[in-house]
């Protein structure tokens, strides 16, 4: 259509051939009838050739007519070349007969006489502008405007109408107007759909002659034009010259709206029809409408499925040349189309010009609903659809959507499992091209796409779009069930699994299934073994990637309390702190945990699973950070520093809580009582001293404890495990904590000081024991008595003289007693062990209250009066035995005579003298029946009571 429209067009420098060669005919005729004043002959034929009548014979005029006419048409293929037939240079086949041949060379001098002139003003019509040596033919009629000359004045008057605009001739179906007859009568045949010109090969009919010419030129192959630049063949002079403005860079014709210039006053017509939105040609099958002819002819072939248009290459078929020609380019490698800014170069100029916009920034096409902008028009209707919904395109095999037939291609090819683009570097196959160009950078590293506030760069563009919304907040994809927000469609895609429990991808090894993709790769790791990811500063490897422990980024930061983070996933997670939200339930015992890693492992619990194994001793673990932490005990490894007092630690957590012992710092309080406890652990597990929780029971003798820790360390009681030995005697112990507080023995450290009588201590625990002794509470209150205590320790031990409870026997004798502390001391009457000396005398002692009773004694000094009397005394237990004088309190029973007593002591010697009456032979001369004195037995509370102690996390009870 649109090079239809450029022939019928006057200006546009590819006229109607057949026309201006029938205009240069009857201006001929006419100069011809004026010149011969004697020719009086009305014969049509003869006013055609006028002159030839009056010399030449009938017979021989008619054959030197079609000669001459011949010979012209001939001559005037230089420039109208579908009037071009060659192999028609002689005269045989027009001047067959011989006579008239003689005839035609007896007067040949007249004729060429004639032939001449006529060669001359037919290439001045022809606007060549030669001129005859004779001087018979000349141009004398010259545009005032543009200074072209013209063979007769009605050439120059139709020229002259490009001036000025003139179109006298109008169409009464349209109302368009046209400025020569011809042409208006080949307009009115579109409306009456006549098409008297057909083609003798394939039965196409035209509306004019000249398109029947250059239809004809498809079926002979004929292109009897070369361009001179690049040799290319043309079938028309038209194209030939249209072909050139490419290497002139000609366009002289201008959109008087946006100033763009165009090579063809077609394309500007079809141009300005954007501006106005004049869409003239419809679809008879869905009413689309097109700005020009050529658009509907290619979207009519969506309806007819009809692609003409074979490769030679790949046999696939186009509906047009066009995209032929485009495509073989792919099997060709040519490019010819060069961006001059960065030098790509391209196999379509369109593919040219919508990259020019990445240099430009031009974008041209605007959505009416945002308001935003795209370079494309391909790429606003795309967008467009994103708020219609509009996905027209459907799988065959599954009837999903698509928005565009190659999101389609691509998706067919998951259930075919095509893959032809293939990676040069590593032979990895991927469904389409982009996923082929974005793997191999890779390979080069390459990273085109920063952001424009932290100049970060990505592989695509994609992924800088959806960094970009880090920076704005945008979370423009909602869940319709919780109303969460995201960043981008596949995280919504996802987070819909959460709630549908949706595990489509499965591992082929241990049958794990998992919700996304990337989950399943990352697991498939597991059982191959690979870890493809190197850390740059220590040479690790890792199965993910991930390197911000050495450069310490935490890109990451809490809008609540400005935290930073390593990864959005720890983000996520440390804002549930804030929100109290915990969407994971144990379908067990209904705890709930803000991650689902959390709720994996607290299910192990109950099943008892424990997968993962120390390649040293083969204890097995529920989670790997717990094997991790444990092989750190085989190496020894400490990776993390104190920055205050460089003490290394095995876990980052361990040094953080360390750390707070310089700092002071307690950020989490207690509800009840108000106290600040370092971290949340500790004021969870001291919360449950008010509630009365003790959600962690014994195994073995069912027994319940406040903490994990404290089960823990129970249950070693039942097995005898004692994994921490000190460095110094290699003593073994239950608990980190015991060997730390032994090691002080050794190294005097008494690092908690009281602050009202300046008195220090080994331990936190027994600091806060002694503070009581100033404050005279005691918190701690016996449910059987009533009686009060100033520690924990100190009631257990009382509770076991009401339920009879001895757990702890001698080795020698197999005496039972209710402590630990208490068979040690006993077992030191066997061994005579007397560790501990009088600083005064020097003397040895089996216990720490005996020395300390017997100091006593060399400072005179007596510290503990009683309430009644005012009587003083070196010992608390001394007093506390004295106070029962005034209450009359005996709470020691014998378990002979059912007598009661004040002391533990007096209660023993009833029971000896109850057993030697029984057997008189029997004497007891070395007191070990005798029980130790009062002050030994507070010694043996106040010390049992350090070791049941905790001084982290609550951690004391059940230590016994």
């Amino acid at each position: 259509m649109a090079r239809c429209q450029e022939e019928k067009d006057p200006d546009d420098g590819f006229g109607n051939e057949s026309e201006r060669v029938r205009m240069c005919d009857e201006q001929q005729k006419e100069e011809w009838k004026h010149k011969d004043s004697s020719r009086d002959s009305t014969d049509p034929s003869a006013d055609c050739e006028g002159g030839f009548g009056s010399i030449i014979p009938t017979g021989e005029k008619t054959a030197v007519q079609k000669g001459e006419r011949f010979e012209r048409q001939k001559r005037n293929c230089s420039f109208f070349p579908t009037l071009e037939q060659p192999g028609r240079l002689n005269g045989v086949r027009d001047f067959k007969r011989a006579d008239v041949w003689e005839t035609f060379t007896t007067d040949s001098n007249f004729i060429e006489h004639h032939i001449s002139g006529l060669r001359t003003e037919v290439h001045d019509c022809q606007g060549m502008h030669k001129t005859n040596p004779s001087g018979y033919c000349e141009k004398p009629f010259q545009c005032s405007e543009c200074d072209k000359c013209f063979a007769s004045k009605a050439n120059l008057e139709t020229h002259h109408m490009t001036h000025t605009g003139e179109k006298p001739f109008q169409c009464s179906e349209c109302e368009k107007w046209f400025s020569t007859r011809t042409w208006l009568k080949n307009h009115i045949r579109i409306h009456t759909g006549e098409k008297p010109f057909q083609c003798s090969e394939c039965d196409k009919s035209f509306t004019c002659k000249s398109h029947l010419k250059r239809h004809g030129t498809t079926h002979t192959g004929e292109k009897p034009f070369q361009c001179s630049e690049c040799e290319k063949w043309f079938s028309t002079k038209a194209e030939l010259k249209l072909h050139e403005r490419t290497h002139t860079g000609e366009n002289p014709f201008q959109c008087s709206e946006c100033e763009k210039w165009f090579s063809t006053r077609t394309w500007l017509k079809n141009h300005i029809r954007i501006h106005t939105g004049e869409k003239p040609f419809q679809c008879s099958e869905c009413d689309k409408s097109f700005t020009c002819k050529s658009h509907l002819k290619r979207h009519g072939t969506t309806h007819t499925g009809e692609k003409p248009f074979q490769c030679s290459e790949c046999e696939k078929w186009f509906s047009t040349r066009t995209w032929l020609k485009n495509h073989i380019r792919i099997h060709t490698g040519e490019k010819p189309f060069q961006c001059s800014e960065c030098d790509k170069s391209f196999t379509c100029k369109s593919h040219l010009k919508r990259h020019g916009t990445t240099h430009t920034g031009e974008k041209p096409f605007q959505c009416s609903e945002c308001e935003k902008w795209f370079s494309t028009k391909a790429e606003l209707k795309l967008h467009e659809r994103t708020h219609t919904g509009e996905n027209p395109f459907q799988c065959s095999e599954c009837e999903k959507w698509f928005s565009t037939r190659t999101w389609l291609k691509n998706h067919i090819r998951i259930h075919t499992g095509e893959k032809p683009f293939q990676c040069s570097e590593c032979d990895k196959s991927f469904t389409c091209k982009s996923h082929l160009k974005q793997h191999g950078r890779t390979h080069t590293g390459e990273k085109p796409f920063q952001c424009s506030e932290c100049d970060k760069s990505f592989t695509c563009k994609s992924h800088l779009k959806q960094h970009g919304r880090t920076h704005t907040g945008e979370k423009p994809f909602q869940c319709s069930e919780c109303e969460k927000s995201f960043t981008c469609k596949s995280h919504l895609k996802q987070h819909g699994r959460t709630h549908t429990g949706e595990k489509p991808f499965k591992c082929s090894e241990c049958n794990q299934s998992f919700s996304v993709k990337r989950s399943l790769k990352q697991h498939k790791r597991i059982h191959t073994g690979e870890k493809p990811f190197q850390c740059s500063e220590c040479d690790k490897q890792f199965r993910t990637k991930g390197e911000r422990i050495h450069t310490g980024e935490k890109p990451f930061k809490c809008s609540e309390c400005d935290k930073c983070f390593t990864s959005k996933a720890n983000l996520e997670t440390h804002h549930m702190t804030h929100t109290g939200e915990k969407p994971f339930k144990c379908s067990e015992c209904n705890q709930s945990f803000s991650v689902k890693r959390s709720l994996k492992q607290h299910k192990r619990i109950h099943t008892g699973e424990k997968p993962f194994q120390c390649s040293e001793c083969d204890k097995q673990f529920r989670t790997k950070g717990e094997v991790k932490l444990h092989e750190m005990t085989h190496t020894g490894e400490k990776p993390f520093q104190c920055s205050e007092c460089d003490k290394q630690f095995r876990t980052k957590g361990e040094v953080k809580l360390h750390e707070k012992t310089h700092t002071g710092e307690k950020p989490f309080q207690c509800s009840e009582c108000d106290k600040w406890f370092r971290t949340k652990c500790e004021v969870k597990n001291h919360e449950r001293i008010h509630t009365g929780e003790k959600p962690f029971q014994c195994s073995e003798c069912d027994k319940w404890f406040r903490t994990k820790h404290d089960v823990k360390s129970h249950e070693r009681i039942h097995t005898g495990e004692k994994p921490f030995q000190c460095s110094e005697c290699d003593k073994w112990f239950r608990t980190k904590r015991e060997v730390k507080n032994h090691e002080r023995i050794h190294t005097g450290e008494k690092p908690f000081q009281c602050s009202e009588c300046d008195k220090c201590f080994q331990t936190k625990a027994v600091l806060q024991g002694h503070k009581r002794t100033h404050t005279g509470e005691k918190p701690f209150q016996c449910s059987e008595c009533d009686q009060l205590f100033s520690s924990k320790g100190t009631l257990k031990r009382h509770e076991k003289i009401h339920t009879g409870e001895k757990p702890f026997q001698c080795s020698e004798c197999d005496k039972w007693f209710r402590t630990k502390h208490e068979v040690k001391n006993h077992e030191r009457i066997h061994t005579g062990e007397k560790p501990f000396q009088c600083s005064e005398c020097g003397k040895w002692f089996r216990t720490k209250g005996e020395v300390k009773n017997h100091e006593s004694t060399h400072a005179g000094e007596k510290p503990f009066q009683c309430s009644e009397c005012d009587q003083l005394f070196s010992s608390k237990g001394t007093l506390k035995r004295h106070e029962m004088i005034h209450t009359g309190e005996k709470p020691f029973q014998c378990s002979e005579c059912g007598k009661w007593f004040r002391t533990k002591g007096e209660d023993t010697r009833q029971r000896d003298e109850h057993v030697q009456s029984s057997s008189p032979g029997v004497v007891k001369g070395d007191g070990t029946d005798r029980a130790p004195p009062p002050g030994v037995v507070k010694e043996m509370e106040q010390t049992e009571h350090v070791q049941s102690s905790s001084p982290w996390c609550g951690q004391g009870d059940g230590m016994m």
